[in-house]
């Protein structure tokens, strides 16, 4: 069952780190992390049961480890998400002076081109 177990974990940790690896996508490295860290959850138990202690105490510090670093990138990537959103919408509607909304996200592509005109002309 335990090796069941771990060839589950780290057949979807390695089939998680190779597509992270094909598309660049880093965004799925947490969840790479998790199931490493489960992996040798999984090992450590089954080193107690073979009477290997210390190896047992490696993966369990490893595990936990993994496991922390796993949660608290989680969570930041989240705020960073939950952050640019919040920004995201504060652009997109905001308040003109008759009260009404505006869309200023045109207005920054406009100033944007205007930017990499004068840019371009610099540059030359």
């Amino acid at each position: 069952m335990l090796i069941i177990m771990r060839v589950i974990f780290a057949s979807i940790a390695f089939s998680l780190a190779l597509y992270v690896l094909i598309t660049g996508n880093n965004e799925l490295l947490p969840y790479t992390l998790f199931f490493l860290s489960a992996m040798l959850l999984v090992s450590g138990i089954s080193e107690i049961k073979l009477n290997r202690k210390s190896s047992a105490i490696m993966c369990f510090l490893a595990s936990a480890f993994g496991l922390f670093v796993s949660i608290y990138t989680f969570q930041v990537e989240m705020a960073l998400i939950e952050k640019r959103l919040a920004l995201f919408l504060l652009e997109l509607f905001t308040k003109d002076a008759r009260g009404g909304y505006i869309l200023l996200v045109l207005n920054q592509v406009a100033e944007w081109q205007q930017w990499a005109k004068i840019m371009k002309v610099i540059t030359m």
